[in-house]
């Protein structure tokens, strides 16, 4: 039962971190105004809701072809603010 609980407790610790970073992306650079910015913080705050760059990849693969509707998608990846 112990190691249940430490496992759950990584779990939580690891996804309150990548919300922790996602507010701060947002903190930091939701404002500015520019569209590639904006879209820019959109895909950082994907890539750490995903919490790893396959199953990210795999989410705009799946974003950028609806297989159900046969619609093509380009997943903005923005421009990073200097």
């Amino acid at each position: 039962m112990k190691d249940e609980t430490s496992e759950n407790e990584l779990i939580i610790d690891e996804l309150s971190e990548r919300i922790s970073n996602c507010i701060d992306i947002i903190w930091l650079y939701g404002h500015l105004k520019n569209k590639n910015h904006k879209s820019w913080v959109i895909d950082q705050v994907l890539r750490n809701l995903i919490g790893n760059e396959d199953d990210y990849n795999e989410w705009i693969k799946k974003y950028e072809f609806d297989e159900e509707t046969k619609t093509k998608y380009k997943w903005d990846f923005g421009t990073e603010p200097e």
